[in-house]
């Protein structure tokens, strides 16, 4: 690909790619990852949607008829930088961050908030130590423990700022 192009766009991901999906969710991209299916069946998806396919597949990123990108690493944090070379971070269409399992927009919660099947989920002395959550329509919680810290460490080293629902 030799334009630039714009962040707002959607993304879908092959299954060779799902750990990079992850964390284009948390930069708040918005991605797909379908079920395992045949390279006909992807081209065709990301055909009807418009949105970018991002594949490690040599002859699946050249089809003409959808836009994708061919990504060249197996390694994550090169994945990372190869993206975002092509899609560079805009601080005005800035997106939040969304769940990196289901690709769900996260909303912040306070712990007496969080569903009662959410709150047993928690490890213990979490809910002592934080006061702030998110959570997705799947139900999954996240919260800004040392994990936390770990991601945006290493999206500050790609120039990346994730942003968290306010």
């Amino acid at each position: 690909m030799n334009e630039k192009r714009n962040i707002d766009e959607g993304y879908i991901c092959d299954h060779m790619l799902l750990k990079m999906a992850r964390w284009l969710r948390i930069m708040g991209r918005d991605v797909l990852v379908p079920a395992p299916m045949d390279d006909g069946s992807i081209f065709e998806l990301a055909r009807s949607t418009g949105r970018v396919l991002l594949t490690r597949d040599k002859d699946l990123s050249g089809k003409r008829g959808i836009r994708s990108m061919r990504i060249m690493s197996g390694k994550i944090t090169e994945q990372l930088r190869e993206f975002l070379e092509e899609f560079p971070p805009d601080d005005m269409g800035r997106s939040k961050s969304r769940c990196p399992l289901c690709n769900g927009p996260l909303r912040r919660t306070k712990a007496d908030e969080i569903p009662k099947e959410g709150v047993n989920k928690i490890p213990d002395g979490v809910l002592e130590r934080h006061s702030v959550f998110y959570i997705c329509f799947c139900n999954k919680l996240y919260w800004e423990g040392s994990h936390w810290s770990r991601i945006k460490d290493l999206l500050d080293g790609l120039g990346v700022i994730p942003d968290l629902p306010d």
